[in-house]
């Protein structure tokens, strides 16, 4: 009996690790206000870098590019849907967060990727905040600001992202694993 239990116990041990082993880190991060409720991701939305939830794409697969999901190329950050870098002004005349087409000086940040453990899968995870510039070290965030309808209507709230120094929504970026 205490045969077949250590054999049992073997056998369960090697299909558990070979089960976390199978899980495989892609180059796809999301990138999210970290444990907000609901959980918001950075995307891109007509062709700018928006807030919002996930799309049906990054619903359904978690191995296909989404407009949700970026890639981190060293100190870059590329849609992976083809619409640009996520980027800042690295003169601070603005703190607003949007797309550019081309890689440049306020296409880089400092992102620190750490290594975790969640439910027994390795994560890695890091904080993201401007390189360049007088905003150097400021944190990704979201800003609610109220702006005037093209028709004339009552303004509506706009949640837009920003570089903020005490960010009260910050963003992290998580490597998506399969």
């Amino acid at each position: 009996m205490a045969r077949r239990t250590i054999l049992l116990l073997a056998l369960w041990l090697a299909a558990a690790s070979v089960g976390v082993a199978s899980l495989k880190a892609t180059a796809r991060f999301t990138i999210h206000n970290r444990d907000g409720q609901p959980q918001e991701f950075v995307k891109v939305w007509l062709g700018d870098a928006a807030v919002g939830g996930r799309s049906l794409r990054g619903l359904l697969s978690e191995d296909r590019d989404a407009p949700e999901r970026w890639y981190v190329l060293g100190s870059q950050i590329k849609s992976s849907t083809g619409g640009g870098y996520l980027a800042y002004d690295p003169e601070g005349k603005s703190n607003r967060v949007f797309l550019s087409r081309e890689a440049g000086k306020g296409t880089d940040w400092a992102i620190s990727l750490e290594h975790f453990d969640r439910e027994e899968q390795a994560r890695e995870r890091g904080t993201l905040a401007a390189y360049w510039g007088p905003m150097a070290g400021w944190s990704l965030d979201i800003e609610e600001v109220k702006e005037n309808r093209e028709d004339g209507g009552d303004p509506v709230s706009v949640r837009r992202l920003v570089l903020s120094k005490k960010p009260r929504h910050p963003f992290v970026a998580d490597r998506i694993c399969q």
